[in-house]
């Protein structure tokens, strides 16, 4: 809205700082973060005196009842800052801005009623079904995956790069690996279950989320930043996206978002993000990485998920195959707290460490091409 008002109003001059892409991306981190500050301890009341608590599972050689009756679906915090944010900093007639925003919809909504479900029968084991859960995560994926196919980036994005849209790019390589041509429905539908479900999968223990989160989404801003203007990318050799810039805006709100969310739900937590905040977190980074096709990115600044996620599908695969377990406890993070009882607070701190290297490694990427 205020690029949009910076546009049109030609009486000021002044004004035409609020245009710049890097101006809107500090405005917009601050503005979510104290946004999150403001609203953070109301909305915290408000879901404690509707019901919506905590209600974690007890383990035969582990209580989590210290827990118990904490306020969760912090995430609706997330969601009302970003939004407020988005709308005041991000360019709405950039068509990229509302696809980030269907999907925060899509897997905010989605985590909702998990919740929901949760907080009406008092039990963690009542949410939502994996069925109904993979059904939108599919519908979603299929969608990205036509716009990838069908090349619709044409029509949508102002970009002229013909192909773009099904190319696969990964790390060190100037040119696209290949291209997907209509296996970008299966990638599509494939990116979208994973990355969301593997984000979700690490949300367990007292600000474990946020931080990595936080660095993915600085990973991916630097990376939309670059792609987004004309003589960066020609210089680091990376595919000119006219509005790709926007994804930078988004990626930075998002940022102050988690830091802000961090200041309740840091050790001892106020509030849980609960899965309508986590799925939301994952949906989002899934959406931006595919729009940018920087996929391979995401999963080297984002392999605290995708550990965490193998390590309970291969558990999980294990219990049913075997007969046994492979790890004392999955996600990987619930065996270090339970069964190696390594306190949590040390646990976080330790898993926060590898997501800034594997951020830096990441970044190290845009140069080594």
């Amino acid at each position: 809205m205020l690029n949009f008002l910076a546009h049109t109003i030609t009486g000021f001059p002044a004004l035409h700082v609020l245009t710049y892409t890097t101006t809107r991306a500090i405005f917009g981190f601050i503005t979510a973060f104290l946004l999150s500050l403001i609203l953070g301890r109301p909305i915290i009341k408000r879901l404690f005196l509707s019901g919506f608590r905590d209600y974690p599972r007890d383990f035969a050689n582990f209580s989590s009842g210290s827990k118990r009756g904490t306020p969760t679906m912090g995430g609706v915090l997330i969601a009302i800052t970003a939004l407020l944010s988005i709308f005041l900093w991000a360019d709405l007639s950039e068509m990229r801005v509302w696809i980030v925003m269907l999907s925060m919809l899509i897997f905010g909504t989605l985590g909702y009623l998990d919740d929901y479900a949760k907080a009406k029968h008092k039990d963690a084991d009542q949410g939502a079904s994996r069925i109904f859960k993979m059904i939108p995560q599919i519908l979603f994926g299929l969608f990205l995956g036509t716009l990838a196919w069908k090349n619709y980036g044409n029509i949508f994005f102002s970009t002229t790069l013909t192909g773009f849209g099904d190319s696969i790019f990964i790390p060190f390589i100037k040119e696209p690996l290949f291209h997907g041509s209509f296996f970008m429905l299966l990638f599509g539908v494939v990116w979208s279950g994973g990355i969301s479900n593997a984000v979700n999968y690490t949300d367990g223990l007292d600000g474990l989320l946020s931080v990595p989160a936080f660095f993915c989404f600085l990973v991916l801003g630097v990376f939309a930043f670059v792609m987004g203007n004309s003589v960066i990318s020609e210089y680091l050799i990376y595919p000119f996206l006219s509005g790709a810039e926007e994804l930078a805006v988004l990626c930075s709100i998002f940022m102050g978002c988690c830091l802000g969310f961090l200041w309740f739900n840091s050790f001892p937590a106020e509030v849980f993000m609960g899965d309508c905040g986590s799925l939301m977190i994952g949906g989002v980074l899934m959406t931006i990485s595919f729009l940018l096709h920087q996929e391979a990115i995401l999963i080297i600044a984002g392999g605290i998920f995708i550990f965490q996620f193998m390590s309970s599908i291969i558990q999980e695969l294990f219990l049913k195959y075997r007969g046994r377990r492979l790890f004392r406890s999955a996600p990987f993070h619930e065996g270090l707290t339970k069964s190696y009882k390594m306190a949590e607070a040390k646990v976080v701190v330790r898993f926060w460490i590898v997501s800034s290297m594997l951020a830096a490694f990441a970044l190290l990427t845009l140069k080594l091409r």
